[in-house]
């Protein structure tokens, strides 16, 4: 694969409109005039929209610096090593604040929670503090600030994955949940340079990120139908451990749970289940370790 510096990725970003699966096509040619002119053939670009493609590209690097957002390249020595074993990584990582390569859990879950969220969510996060794991969220409402929230008062090390370029924050609802992350020495990561639209698709796309970062992904409440769930199967995908909480009697016929009851009765290679503290170092310590002995279901 050729190695192109990043103003060149970010440019081949504006004209394929951010079509990763072209871009790595594209950079199975050796020459850079090469990898460029396929991409716009591919596009049927004229010269107008090539040259504001060159436009976009100029300015979005000067925003890139105003907003103090680092572009960092696949083909860079200091991208995350767990995502860059991904297929589909980022061509191009935007990232603002400090990024540290720790042990890893991303900390899951849906908007719309329960009342046990909190307990339960701070039990898991307290837990990971323990063993010095890094949180990993999406900044959504919900599961997700929650966590975010409890590793600042742990200080504890989080990562926010935005679906969104890094100069606005979605949702607006969470500026100073994302200032404090920074403010604390976290950092905030997308894959979304300034002016792509991609819809919905950036949700689920930022959730295969979370997977990737993380040795291990935990979600604490999800509906069947939650977006969560979609970061379930990336975990599937990658090779990464996910670990779920029996469900408590108080929790069982909650709608927040429904999500957590279809992964335990349809259990897969990876899924390991906990039902407190000890049984939950447990399957970190094996982690750890590299052993892949998976533990009965006893549900």
């Amino acid at each position: 694969m050729n190695k192109l510096e990043v103003h060149d990725l970010i440019f081949l970003t504006y004209i394929t409109n951010y079509d990763i699966g072209l871009m790595y096509e594209a950079l199975e040619l050796k020459e850079r005039e090469e990898i460029l002119a396929y991409c716009v053939n591919k596009m049927k670009l004229n010269e107008k929209e090539l040259n504001a493609s060159v436009e976009k590209t100029k300015i979005g690097l000067q925003k890139l610096r105003y907003h103090r957002i680092k572009a960092i390249s696949i083909f860079d020595d200091n991208y995350p090593k767990r995502l860059k074993e991904i297929k589909d990584a980022p061509p191009v990582l935007y990232i603002k604040g400090e990024f540290k390569e720790n042990k890893t859990c991303a900390v899951v879950g849906s908007r719309d929670v329960s009342s046990f969220a909190y307990a339960n969510t701070k039990k898991i996060v307290d837990w990971l503090n323990e063993e010095e794991y890094s949180i990993v969220s999406g900044l959504a409402e919900g599961i997700d600030s929650i966590a975010h929230l409890i590793a600042l008062k742990n200080s504890q090390y989080t990562i926010a994955v935005l679906p969104n370029s890094l100069d606005s924050i979605y949702p607006n609802t969470n500026y100073e949940l994302a200032i404090d992350i920074l403010n604390a020495g976290g950092c905030l990561i997308s894959e979304s340079m300034f002016g792509i639209n991609r819809g919905k698709k950036s949700f689920v796309q930022r959730n295969r990120i979370q997977s990737a970062l993380s040795d291990i992904v935990i979600p604490i409440e999800m509906g069947t139908n939650s977006g969560t769930m979609h970061t379930i199967n990336f975990a599937k995908r990658y090779g990464r451990k996910v670990l779920v909480q029996k469900i408590t009697d108080d929790c069982r016929s909650l709608e927040q749970y429904s999500g957590i009851q279809t992964l335990l009765t349809n259990p897969f290679k990876g899924l390991y289940i906990y039902d407190d503290q000890e049984s939950f170092k447990e399957l970190l310590d094996k982690k750890q370790n590299n052993d892949q002995t998976e533990i009965d279901f006893n549900l």
